[in-house]
């Protein structure tokens, strides 16, 4: 199968990095044999050890960038606003939501964790090439989930986990399922494994009335977060190709603590 014009202009314009023979192109994705994902307008270091950030996910930026605005006001006298994200990967939410912060940059701090030191290094090397120190402050972090983050402390918590269920894995492309770490794909037999378990420990990391949004699967939708609605209210909002996408889930309760 000869490259498409996408494959042909990407190699154009980042080279083949991977040095990947042509056979090797035609199977794999570009970005990896290039080493750079272009995203939200930004040619963002990538490796087999991150998920190449999709389109979808920049609308997930914009969904943490409204809430942020609307978080802003209660912070503008107090302490700055708190973000954490969770499976950071290439750093590709936390870098580019920095780089829409320049005006409220001394307001708003973030920490960005991944499980994996491969995909934290991806992140840092992002962060020197597209970050300054006028920037707001990213910190990354190595945490299985929120394991390793400050507890009470956030007001937004954002994660693009895992959500594909286990059997529709064989349905993708073999140029997802072959190169692009299965760690960052499968969900579970529901796709809700990790999420699952990122929401208990939401419960004790975010502050009252702190927002967790979250990247889901087309098939997910409030009924898959109804266990969890004596502490969220919880929103399942649409991408622009009309498919549930996001969960937006709002604390409002704090659990008793003994």
């Amino acid at each position: 199968m000869p490259l498409s014009p996408y494959q042909q202009t990407q190699l154009a314009r980042y080279g083949n990095q991977a040095k990947a023979s042509t056979a090797e192109l035609e199977q794999m994705p570009v970005e990896y044999a290039t080493g750079r994902a272009e995203f939200a307008g930004l040619p963002l270091h990538v490796s087999p050890a991150v998920l190449i950030p999709r389109i979808e996910t920049e609308e997930l930026v914009e969904l943490v960038l409204q809430t942020i605005a609307e978080q802003l006001p209660v912070y503008q006298t107090a302490q700055s606003l708190k973000i954490a994200e969770v499976g950071t990967g290439s750093g590709a939410i936390s870098i580019v939501v920095v780089k829409h912060l320049a005006y409220i940059k001394h307001m708003v701090t973030i920490t960005a964790g991944d499980i994996s030191q491969d995909a934290l290094a991806v992140a840092r090397q992002n962060q020197t090439e597209f970050l300054s120190p006028n920037d707001a402050p990213v910190t990354f972090i190595e945490s299985d989930l929120l394991k390793n983050f400050d507890r009470h402390a956030f007001d937004i918590i954002v994660a693009n986990l895992p959500y594909i269920p286990t059997e529709r894995l064989r349905e993708l492309d073999h140029s997802v399922t072959d190169y692009e770490p299965n760690l960052a794909l499968d969900g579970g037999p529901r796709g809700l494994t990790l999420i699952y378990k990122l929401i208990d420990q939401a419960i004790v990391h975010l502050r009252p009335g702190g927002v967790l949004l979250l990247e889901i699967d087309e098939s997910h939708s409030v009924v898959d977060f109804r266990e969890f609605g004596q502490y969220f209210e919880v929103m399942v909002i649409q991408d622009s190709f009309g498919k549930n996408r996001f969960a937006k889930l709002t604390y409002i309760q704090q659990p008793f603590q003994a």
